[in-house]
């Protein structure tokens, strides 16, 4: 680890969502992950509906714990936040009355 050219010791066994992304995939994986969950919070906050919201503050919480944490690449993790995403993203939509 000391003599890659890269990475150091110190991102050697980090526990930060943003780097283990970094480290994996690179400046264009993070790049996509971040805008992937930039655009499903942006769309649960677009409503601007108390489901909707609340949805929205679960997952950037969800992301922003990804600094102390690489949780919600696993489970049960992930599953809460895709769950809580789509629940929001369809409680914000009945309240548009938008036929499925």
């Amino acid at each position: 680890i000391k003599e890659h050219e890269n990475f150091g010791k110190e991102w050697g066994f980090t526990d930060n969502l943003f780097r283990m992304i970094f480290t994996e995939l690179g400046i264009f994986g993070l790049a996509a992950y971040l805008l992937l969950v930039i655009v499903v919070v942006l769309q649960l906050a677009k409503g601007r509906r108390a489901p909707g919201m609340i949805c929205a503050a679960h997952c950037t919480l969800m992301i922003l714990s990804g600094f102390g944490t690489e949780g919600v690449f696993y489970q049960p993790d992930a599953s809460m936040f895709w769950l809580s995403a789509a629940l929001g993203l369809r409680l914000s939509r009945e309240d548009q009355n938008v036929a499925s």
